[in-house]
């Protein structure tokens, strides 16, 4: 995009950067930024990462370091207490996955990033296989066809700067960030700055897993960060990335993925200094 610096300028660590990696972290951020306007799959400008301040990274910063989530869960399939405190063991896990390659980064301020279930929401109560509710347990309040946590607590539906949430019970410190949309009967999944939705039995399945793929990529879509399915059509000269982002290539975030986070950083990173 006019006006961007060069590759080489504003991190710390550039130099380390691959050669090979150049093109395809440029281009991605051209996409990222509108500057495929009107191929196939590719943002329009009014949509750039640029003007668009509900980022993950946003989330991140704002919330000094921390991550909440509400779990909708979109099935009847019973939860244990252990399956609970899996799927939240889970979600720290693989949040730092991705936030362990921007640590100690050009002056990216925090080593760790504390994530937090505050809410379960279900049809019914009788799914959840314990009595003490740690968090509060939301029943019988949709949104899309499913269970959801109060909208007075989400931040997707309050993105106004400073937002206090005075409605939500708790306050702030009980207002979620993200939503871990578990749907009984689905493949593949599907993210954004809202959260990832991915299949309950996917999700569940494989929740002591070092790496839940399917939520890598769907949690990149939160950066900001696009599929390729139509990348030949943005560009013909430079291969696609080995990313976790481009569907059936990578199944962890990869080092390309850490230089394209480092990349958005850099030039995020003013709307905080």
């Amino acid at each position: 995009m006019p006006g961007d610096p060069p590759i080489t300028s504003p991190g710390t660590q550039w130099d380390d950067v691959p050669p090979d990696m150049v093109n395809s972290i440029e281009l991605t951020w051209k996409e990222m930024t509108g500057g495929f306007e009107g191929k196939t799959g590719a943002r329009p400008r009014n949509g750039s990462i640029s003007g668009f301040y509900n980022t993950i990274l946003d989330q991140v910063m704002q919330n000094n370091g921390k991550l909440n989530y509400c779990v909708r869960y979109e099935s009847d399939v019973p939860v244990s207490p252990d399956l609970r405190d899996d799927i939240e063991a889970a979600l720290r896990r693989n949040v730092n996955a991705w936030f362990s390659k921007l640590a100690g980064y050009n002056h990216f301020p925090h080593q760790h990033i504390d994530v937090n279930v505050v809410g379960w929401a279900v049809r019914n109560r009788s799914t959840l296989q314990w009595n003490d509710d740690p968090v509060p347990v939301y029943v019988g309040d949709y949104y899309e066809n499913a269970p959801q946590c109060a909208q007075v607590c989400g931040r997707f539906f309050h993105q106004e700067a400073g937002y206090s949430y005075p409605q939500c019970p708790g306050g702030k410190a009980n207002h979620y960030d993200q939503s871990l949309w578990l749907t009984e009967g689905m493949n593949g999944g599907a993210g954004g700055d809202w959260g990832q939705r991915v299949g309950r039995s996917y999700f569940t399945g494989q929740v002591k897993s070092e790496n839940l793929h399917i939520f890598l990529h769907e949690m990149g879509h939160g950066f900001g960060f696009p599929d390729y399915y139509n990348w030949r059509t943005w560009t013909q000269s430079t291969p696609e990335p080995y990313s976790v982002m481009v569907a059936g290539s990578a199944f962890e975030v990869t080092d390309w993925d850490r230089w394209m986070l480092r990349y958005t950083w850099d030039r995020l990173k003013p709307r905080w200094d």
